[in-house]
């Protein structure tokens, strides 16, 4: 009887132990199991975003500077660009040598 007894609590441990073991092998897998998706999706999302980030960056870098302005509503031109097309008679009155109004 204490035979039996002995067994039966040594046959539970050992169950115990199976099933722990069982429980930790099955989170192992489940951990490896997500490490090799994730990697999987970084590797696809950084064949899909790598370009654009580059093209994003070649872009950026072939904007012209900005200056931030107190005013954000007034535009500033270049100096330049108001002599070609008459905005500015370059100091000398509305009229200038032909006649014409600047």
């Amino acid at each position: 009887m204490i035979t039996k007894e002995f067994c039966d609590l040594k046959e539970r441990e050992l169950q115990d132990k199976i099933n722990s073991l069982t429980a930790a092998n099955t989170v192992l897998r489940s951990q490896i199991d997500n490490a090799a998706q994730t990697a999987a999706i970084e590797s696809y999302v950084a064949g899909l975003v790598n370009p654009v980030i580059s093209d994003v960056r070649e872009i950026k870098a072939a904007q012209p500077s900005t200056v931030s302005v107190q005013w954000p509503q007034l535009t500033a031109v270049p100096a330049y660009s108001l002599y070609g097309n008459g905005s500015y008679s370059g100091g000398y009155g509305p009229y200038y040598g032909n006649g014409y109004f600047y």
